[in-house]
């Protein structure tokens, strides 16, 4: 009997693999003779069910454990094979004893006996929650996935290993000029057409690059897609390689933008910067910056004196132009990092006044006297603004000066030579004096005073010297004189 006894051996061996093989993969089986109406539960169905082993529920009592939803579909599935043979494969829900639903894959074909006829029904029966969780994230994640390339602002091309296209976001379609449906399949350099701004050459294919590297690769600055429809627009652009859980590359993700707005903002404001820095340096007025180390607050709740010391030692030069340099007779080294303690070396009593003054209205116009890298006195007009940054407090000022000396030394001298006139005037031996066209004395002397014997100045506008010309004759010719002549 030793045959019989290891074919014995051999088939137990071979039901507990089957057992262990049902358990790991939650896979049972079950059957149902025809004219019974009691189902055969093997021990992991029944386990499914959390249900005891050898339990063998009646037909209908089997089919009550579907939800709801599902019941109606089983039991259409199962009558059809009882009663026609016709097999089924099925995923539905199950509620367990517990209440908990479970997702199962169900299989049932008919047997037939040698003349064709059904006598019995058998099939498969899984637990697959764990398939249906894992299909399910993965959905979730792929719908998040196209949710986010949908939404993201960027273009999104995802390519092979061959670099034909395999996917693309309505952003990519829309730059490229491509619809997702015409793109996939189509090489990369087809649909993604990039050039050099300056040159128009074209560039080359970043995803070419990534697949030779297997690293992340970025654009030029100066880049430009080309669509479809020839509209051209300026984008920044990076491509990096796709690894799957091996870390072996499988592809490549393109993501690049439409930066042409910024690059033309950009454009502008270098082209304003340029324009202004000609007129910032060309000019014949003297522009420059000064910024403090540290913002300062300026208030009535400050001790203002205190923070005048902090200004005077923390407020430098950063920028000047040329004429600035010219006023002061100095290099741009020399003026760059000057402070107010070296601006009004000379009176920082003043210095300290101006600025107080600057500091409280936010702005000031001034004449004042300051001097130059050689020791000599100018005198400048300037316009000063403080600079303030988002928490009001001062950051810095920007000033604009004019060297008025020369003006000022000629009004000094004209006001020196109008005193020298006044005083001759006064003391001269002749009798002077200045009239209206119509004859009125507007000013006179003190010798026109005693030639005329008037003890004082009469009022601009009140005396006539036609007046003291008594012959009728003579102060006709002395009137025509005055009128035509403007002279006497």
């Amino acid at each position: 009997i030793t045959e019989r006894k290891n074919a014995e051996e051999i088939l137990k061996e071979s039901h507990a693999l089957i057992k262990i093989a049902g358990e790991k993969a939650k896979l049972g089986g079950w059957n149902l003779n025809i004219g019974e109406n009691r189902v055969s539960w093997s021990d992991e169905v029944a386990a499914i069910h959390e249900m005891p082993v050898g339990y063998s529920p009646p037909v209908e009592e089997g089919i009550n454990f579907y939800a709801p939803e599902w019941r109606g579909k089983i039991k259409k599935a199962f009558t059809n094979c009882v009663r026609k043979g016709i097999s089924f494969d099925e995923e539905l829900q199950i509620i367990v004893a517990s209440g908990k639903r479970v997702w199962v894959k169900t299989i049932g074909e008919a047997v037939r006996d040698d003349k064709g006829k059904i006598i019995k029904v058998q099939g498969a029966f899984q637990d697959i929650s764990e398939r249906k969780r894992a299909e399910e994230s993965l959905r979730q994640s792929e719908e998040n996935l196209s949710i986010t390339l949908n939404s993201i602002g960027d273009g999104v091309i995802a390519t092979d290993l061959n670099g034909m296209v395999v996917n693309m976001n309505p952003i990519a379609e829309k730059l490229c000029g491509w619809s997702l449906t015409d793109a996939v399949g189509k090489p990369l350099i087809e649909v993604f057409n990039i050039v050099n701004a300056d040159n128009q050459k074209t560039v080359i294919n970043p995803v070419k690059k990534v697949l030779e590297n297997g690293e992340i690769v970025g654009l030029a600055n100066h880049t430009v897609l080309i669509s479809k429809n020839g509209k051209e627009y300026r984008i920044s652009d990076s491509a990096a390689p796709i690894k799957n859980k091996e870390g072996e590359i499988s592809g490549v993700v393109l993501v690049f933008s439409d930066v042409t707005e910024k690059y033309l903002t950009e454009k502008s404001l270098k082209e304003n910067e340029e324009r202004l820095n000609l007129f910032f340096n060309q000019s014949l007025t003297g522009f420059f910056f000064m910024r403090l180390d540290e913002p300062i607050v300026w208030s009535e709740s400050v001790d203002k004196e205190k923070t005048l010391d902090y200004v005077f030692g923390h407020l430098r030069v950063t920028k000047v132009n040329q004429a600035m340099l010219d006023q002061y007779m100095t290099t741009e080294d020399a003026l760059i990092n000057r402070t107010f303690y070296e601006f009004f070396a000379h009176d920082l009593k003043q210095g300290r006044k101006v600025i107080n003054a600057l500091f409280d209205s936010g702005s000031l116009h001034i004449d004042t006297s300051e001097l130059r890298s050689d020791g000599t006195q100018m005198w400048v007009k300037g316009d000063y603004i403080c600079l303030y940054d988002s928490k009001g407090r001062i950051k810095g000022l920007f000033g604009t000066q004019q060297d008025i000396t020369n003006r000022k030394n000629a009004l000094n001298e004209l006001q020196l030579s109008k005193m020298e006139l006044e005083e001759y005037f006064e003391n001269d031996i002749s009798a002077n004096y200045i009239l209206t066209i119509d004859g009125y004395v507007l000013s006179c002397n003190n010798t026109f005073l005693k030639l005329f014997g008037l003890t004082k100045k009469p009022v601009p506008g009140t005396l006539n010297i036609i007046d003291f010309y008594k012959d009728p004759e003579l102060r006709n010719k002395l009137v025509v004189r005055i009128i035509e002549e403007r002279k006497i």
